[in-house]
């Protein structure tokens, strides 16, 4: 079958580090766009229930970051490791 053989040969390409473009100032975009947005909508309808989501958000992001994180230096090594070391997790020059 022509599907399972092109399946089959994309489950056996190497993965690639990257770290260009917006990964050469952060690590994880997705969680910081995420991040304003929440936060956004908590400076425009403060409220116990949305300060409650966004403390969750938070909470989802560090521990989803970091497990994601785990993972990635599993499967690229050193290379994750020094990249890690070089370039900040959600925020360029502060965190």
């Amino acid at each position: 079958n022509e599907n399972y053989s092109k399946s089959n040969s994309l489950q056996n390409e190497q993965s690639k580090l990257v770290v260009s473009g917006i990964y050469q100032y952060m690590r994880h975009p997705l969680y910081s766009g995420t991040f304003f947005l929440v936060a956004g909508v908590l400076l425009w309808h403060p409220t116990v229930a949305i300060a409650l989501f966004f403390a969750i958000t938070i909470l989802y992001i560090e521990i989803g970051s970091r497990l994601e994180e785990r993972k990635l230096t599993e499967e690229f090594g050193q290379a994750y490791s020094t990249y890690a070391e070089t370039v900040k997790r959600y925020f360029p020059y502060l965190y």
